[in-house]
């Protein structure tokens, strides 16, 4: 049997955008197109109206979900936003943009080594361990050599970590409109190398789960 959760059942908004579990403590999390945050404990909805709130003057849409223990780290349309899902509170708010201005950030994953983020401008990157990731001078633009080639400057989509390795994909079809032309790159030795992983298809989200890395592409998983 199911249940539906709605406005009506007790959620606080509609225009889901995002949606997932943290195994850590139990929690559900849901992000929405304007920034509101469900959690779901035990079948009672806690809402956080914090980024909904907050006055920017960029998209507050939450694109994705990235569990750290408790925290949740929430890719932003501005940036990058680390809730902390047992405080039920902002713990710290990352502009990764040029001079800390506003950047889309589509997805994060991290290696356990360094927290990478998927946006509009480029894979961004940072020591996990970094006192102060809150300083946009802790992260740094990908543009290692791939093939004697930088990677490419535009839209990444979505970016997983499975096994000490980082799989990001480098959008096209979001980029430029080009179809059936999307490439995964991929990580290795910490983010100092990078290779060409598969192209030719438009991938819409990549997820590491129970050891398996799973892609999904326009018509096929």
């Amino acid at each position: 049997s199911y249940t539906r959760l709605s406005k009506v059942t007790g959620l606080s908004d509609i225009g889901a955008t995002c949606i997932k579990f943290n195994n850590y403590n139990n929690t559900l999390v849901i992000g929405y197109s304007d920034g509101n945050v469900d959690l779901v404990e035990n079948n009672t909805v806690i809402n956080v109206a914090d980024i909904k709130n907050k006055a920017i003057t960029s998209s507050k849409t939450i694109n994705s979900i990235y569990f750290i223990n408790q925290y949740a780290y929430l890719a932003c349309g501005f940036g990058i936003v680390v809730f902390d899902t047992q405080q039920q509170t902002i713990a710290d708010t990352y502009y990764i943009g040029t001079n800390g201005t506003y950047l889309n950030v589509r997805d994060i994953t991290s290696d356990g080594k360094n927290i990478y983020a998927a946006t509009d401008n480029g894979i961004y990157e940072a020591p996990l361990n970094s006192p102060n990731l809150a300083d946009y001078n802790n992260w740094t633009r990908k543009t290692i050599e791939v093939g004697g080639l930088t990677l490419p400057t535009g839209i990444y989509n979505t970016i997983a970590s499975i096994n000490g390795k980082v799989f990001a994909n480098f959008s096209k079809h979001i980029t430029n409109n080009a179809w059936m032309q999307d490439t995964v790159y991929e990580s290795a030795n910490g983010g100092a190398t990078w290779s060409v992983f598969t192209g030719s298809t438009n991938i819409n989200k990549i997820e590491s789960s129970n050891n398996h890395l799973l892609m999904c592409a326009q018509y096929a998983v």
